[in-house]
């Protein structure tokens, strides 16, 4: 996969979520990053995610000169909420760059697990879609018709909706019926994204912030 295809797969699943400012940085500064990270700094300045971010090569380089990054070789190019994302400065043995590293958990850095930057981003964001610190939202319907009575069924198969169809027939027909409270924010827009819904409207409102 190609970095841009990552990020397209990114800014598709995540939507307005993903904040990419552009530029391309100087050469200085790009021969002090790893080769697997110049690519994106030559298109980025940094971006926010919501399962974390990449910092401008500046703080990058910066950051890179602490301990233990400076003595064991590694460049600190982002973060999450719990962890360091590093690339070493030349790949291991077995051609591999990346890896994460909490520091309040252990001392020493894990080995690197991830050929390039679009893989580890990939697991990441998998890591976050899977987690319990995922965005949450609240699920809701309206335009309630006759006509629409199979399409209730299937978003309420589809959002795991206990809420009675008479409630759903009674508030969705005169405004808007909440079905399901605390769903996965970004796995209900892609459910939502692939119904063909011809009279209901679903609505997702998120009720937690991003990372």
């Amino acid at each position: 996969m190609l970095l841009s295809e990552c990020f397209a797969e990114l800014d598709e699943l995540y939507e307005k979520d993903v904040k990419k400012t552009e530029g391309c940085a100087g050469e200085d500064k790009l021969a002090l990053a790893p080769e697997k990270m110049r690519e994106f700094y030559s298109s980025f300045k940094s971006v926010r995610m919501p399962f974390g971010e990449i910092f401008p090569i500046e703080e990058s380089i910066k950051v890179s000169k602490v301990e233990p990054f400076k003595s064991e070789g590694w460049f600190c190019f982002g973060q999450d909420e719990f962890a360091f994302w590093l690339c070493r400065n030349e790949p291991d043995s077995d051609g591999l760059s990346f890896t994460s590293y909490d520091h309040e958990l252990k001392e020493d850095i894990d080995s690197a697990a991830f050929e390039d930057l679009q893989e580890y981003l990939k697991f990441l964001s998998d890591d976050y879609m899977d987690s319990e610190l995922a965005k949450m939202g609240s699920v809701y319907i309206s335009g309630y018709c006759k006509e629409a009575m199979k399409e209730v069924v299937e978003v309420r198969k589809a959002f795991h909706s206990t809420v009675s169809m008479l409630d759903i027939k009674e508030k969705a027909s005169k405004g808007s019926c909440k079905i399901k409270d605390k769903f996965h924010y970004y796995q209900a827009k892609k459910i939502l994204k692939a119904m063909d819904l011809k009279y209901l409207k679903v609505t997702i409102k998120k009720t937690s912030n991003l990372y």
